[in-house]
């Protein structure tokens, strides 16, 4: 199981998640599982995450072409583009 996937489910298995929007983790394996339900809630946070996960790999990736250290932050720019993904997401449905 990947980083990302054990990442969700412990978004997803989160009591107050659960109890809040209805979810139900026994349903899902992994964050593909995510993307597929029909809750827009569980939908939300798997593209969220998987939004997350693309941008620091790709971040990841300049940082060793270009020889360099240090932490990586999520530019605000990017942070913008999060909160559009989860309103769409939510406002589809």
């Amino acid at each position: 199981m990947s980083k990302i996937d054990n990442i969700f489910l412990r978004v997803i298995n989160d009591s107050e998640f659960r109890q809040e929007y209805d979810v139900h983790p026994e349903n899902y394996s992994n964050i593909s599982d995510g993307f597929l339900s029909s809750n827009p809630y569980v939908c939300a946070v798997a593209k969220l995450l998987r939004n997350v996960d693309d941008q620091v790999s790709e971040m990841e990736r300049e940082k060793r072409m270009r020889n360099t250290e240090g932490k990586i932050e999520l530019p605000e720019t990017f942070k913008a583009k999060l909160y559009k993904v989860m309103l769409k997401e939510l406002t589809s449905n």
